[in-house]
């Protein structure tokens, strides 16, 4: 659902920048040569073909206003740092004079009766003038066009034979024809928007008004008889200020933050509807289409394949196991594959062995193996769990006890107010590090709940009240904006429902199951203290590196379990296979940013613009919430270079070393380390076997042999830390 409210349209931040232009529009390093004026250096590929701007592309402005730089044909102009909207992490520079601004058209709905322009027909083949002038060129209007109206201006001219009345309008719809000037020759056309003068006796009949119902805005309103129609994906609704109560040294005990825009969003369906919505859950419409999903049975793992055709005929070989996953895998229609007479879903990037083979690697489609759609939303994990005998406003465990989805949410309770530390409390950043997990924060965005309304008209709330003893004021806030908001029990909305206990979907959590817009979405880190989407990595499925998982790895390497454990400890230790730093950022792969690799794989050519980045000394390291940044801007420069020239994942793999890893190419690589876990212990036990001498060294602990050739000839105590570690887990 996408949001917004009459800024969106007309607001200062409601114009987009995008790329004009025939496609030939130049682009430049993020980086400035030194010089008065400075200079900018053209991009190219890797065939020093340039690199244009894509022509229509939204880009973001990195600054407010342009700066002027000399061109690769040493031209002064004026230049904006951009990045592409949907790839914000690729910056450069553009001419000022290659971008546009364009705003989004305003639908029909958000216009109450009253403000909404009556539209006429154009007569006859005229001119839109930029002024009240009948010398002014202007731009074509073909007849039977149509303008909004009523006018915004009204001038009178002289001209030929007398006065002449001329109005300002805007251009609603652009007819066909072409017009031509008093030369005979065709004239640019007018296009939607476009505001000029014209003869206000070139005006035709007004179109009959639209009745549309009004817009309240203090109540809640029935549209049942009178549905506004909104096409699909149309901006609706409006953000609000969101006031949030944050413990401070005040004499109420807390302060409000009003600085955050929301949205409070309430789906919901009525408790006397809950046959329609079990059906609705089964698919008993049985729709198909949208993004499909790859789901296994609870707990299962199956076995992962090789494909491979010789002389016609189709085979396929097990190679391991695959699973358990805790979460649907989100799967595009060229992963999903017919082989012979099977199916088979790609799971896991792999380089072929041969010209015989297929790359990847494959789950067959059947038994404990479904290949699921948007629609099927109980094979997906959504969950009914009845609540209403909730007497407080607060959902606890015992409330469930005994009804329906009781068990379930018994187990999900009880690992979100897990007692992690054994200190008899659980605290709130204890239930944090829960919801931080993937997996359980997933099953509670799928859970439908019928409760009672938080917003219907209470004289106290006691549970809320004991929950906050401490903080008397904080609590009659609560109170007030709880009074202040209660809407549940208005008679339109019981009219509808029946009663206040409906049950609620949380409309967050099913985004994710709607539509192909979750290939678009990409996981979120901090570059310099900002939220930023990263392009080449995917979302964490929540799959973590299990018992069996080291068990199976240890016999393919002919080893002891803990020489491995041993070596993840010391590559990674507290830091673990995924950087997460807050609640609102994602799972992104653990990573150590080496500037010496990056000067090596680049030529040395950005060690003077960029040392902190390239550098053919290694060293310079800095903290982990720096690693993404140093990351990005090597990423902006050379996407394969970057990527190779940082260590991957639990086992810290570098990434130019994906192809003993097992991968074709970097990009897969780290796709699919930042997907599951169980793809950082398998790219570790292919990049071991095909190094002869670190086989050899792990199977005989030979610690210090390791670590010369996996961490370098400077490796600095590694073999020290790997032989404590490996001691300290037996």
């Amino acid at each position: 659902m996408h949001l917004a409210c009459d800024e969106h349209y007309s607001g200062e931040g409601a114009a987009r920048w995008v790329v004009k232009g025939d496609g030939n529009s130049s682009t430049y390093l993020p980086v400035v040569t030194s010089g008065t004026p400075a200079q900018l250096t053209r991009r190219v590929d890797e065939k020093n073909r340039p690199i244009y701007a894509k022509k229509g592309a939204e880009v973001i402005l990195s600054t407010a206003s342009p700066s002027d730089y000399r061109n690769h044909n040493n031209e002064m102009h004026a230049c904006y740092l951009v990045s592409y909207a949907d790839t914000p992490s690729e910056y450069f520079y553009i001419a000022a004079s290659r971008l546009t601004q364009v705003r989004p058209s305003k639908p029909d709905w958000m216009t109450p009766p009253e403000d909404k322009p009556a539209r006429h027909v154009i007569l006859r083949n005229t001119i839109v003038r930029l002024h009240a002038d009948l010398t002014d060129n202007g731009v074509g209007l073909a007849a039977g066009s149509e303008i909004e109206a009523p006018v915004l201006s009204v001038k009178i001219i002289a001209g030929q034979g007398g006065v002449i009345p001329m109005c300002q309008v805007r251009v609603y719809l652009a007819g066909q024809g072409q017009v031509k000037n008093s030369q005979a020759q065709p004239m640019t056309q007018a296009s939607k928007g476009t505001i000029g003068w014209i003869k206000l006796s070139d005006l035709g009949q007004a179109i009959a008004s639209v009745n549309y119902p009004a817009t309240e805005l203090d109540k809640v309103v029935d549209l049942r008889q009178s549905p506004i129609k909104v096409t699909a994906g149309e901006l609706i609704g409006h953000w609000g200020e969101h006031e949030t109560a944050e413990p401070a040294s005040t004499t109420s005990g807390f302060a409000l933050n009003s600085d955050k825009k929301a949205l409070h969003l309430e789906v919901l369906v009525a408790s006397k509807d809950k046959a329609a919505l079990q059906a609705c859950i089964n698919n008993e419409g049985r729709l198909t289409g949208g993004q499909g999903y790859l789901v296994l049975k609870a707990g299962k793992s199956v076995t992962r394949y090789r494909l491979s055709k010789q002389n016609n005929q189709a085979s396929y070989h097990d190679i391991g196991t695959y699973g358990p996953q805790p979460l649907p895998r989100a799967v595009t229609e060229r992963e999903v594959i017919g082989h012979g007479a099977n199916n088979f879903v790609k799971v896991a990037e792999r380089a072929a062995a041969s010209s015989d083979e297929l790359a990847g690697e494959y789950v067959l489609l059947g038994g404990d193996v479904e290949l699921v759609s948007q629609h099927d939303w109980c094979k997906l994990g959504v969950r009914l769990i009845d609540g209403s005998s909730d007497p407080d406003g607060f959902l606890d465990k015992a409330d469930t006890d005994g009804k329906e989805g009781g068990e379930f949410f018994s187990e999900l309770y009880g690992q979100v107010t897990a007692d992690s530390d054994s200190d008899g409390t659980v605290s709130s950043s204890e239930i944090r590090a829960a919801l931080a997990d993937e997996n359980v924060a997933s099953q509670i965005r799928k859970l439908f709940i019928c409760h009672e309304s938080e917003w219907i008209k209470r004289p106290s709330w006691p549970r809320l009240a004991q929950e906050l003893t401490e903080k008397p004021n904080l609590y009659q806030y609560a109170l007030t904006v709880n009074r202040n908001m209660n809407w549940i029990d208005d008679s339109a909305i019981q009219g509808i429902l029946g009663d206040s206990k409906p049950w609620f979907i949380h409309p967050a959590g099913m985004m994710g199951l709607v539509g192909d817009e979750i290939r678009n979405k990409k996981p979120k880190t901090y570059i310099s203290g900002v939220l930023e989407a990263i392009e080449f990595l995917d979302f964490y499925s929540g799959d973590k590196i299990d018992d069996s998982d080291y068990l199976n790895a240890a016999n393919l390497l002919a080893c002891e379990v803990n020489a491995i454990k041993a070596v993840a400890i010391t590559e990674t230790g507290n830091a673990g296979s995924y950087y997460k730093f807050s609640d609102d950022d994602d799972h992104v792969p653990s990573i150590l940013f080496e500037r010496h690799k990056f000067s090596l794989h680049t030529g040395g050519i950005y060690d003077e613009s960029y040392p902190e980045i390239s550098n053919p000394n290694r060293g310079g390291y800095g903290a982990y919430k720096d690693q993404y940044r140093k990351l990005i801007l090597a990423y902006s420069l050379n996407k394969d270079a970057a990527l190779k020239s940082a260590s991957w994942g639990k086992f810290q793999i570098l990434g130019s070393n994906h192809r003993a890893s097992g991968y074709s190419d970097v990009h897969s690589f780290v796709k699919s380390l930042s997907f599951s876990e169980k793809e950082h212990l398998k790219s570790f036990v292919n990049f071991i076997k095909a190094d002869s001498k670190l086989l050899s060294a792990i199977r005989n602990k030979d610690w210090l042999k390791f670590a010369l050739i996996y961490n370098g000839p400077k490796q600095v105590d590694y073999d020290v830390r790997m032989g404590e570690n490996y001691d300290a887990l037996q």
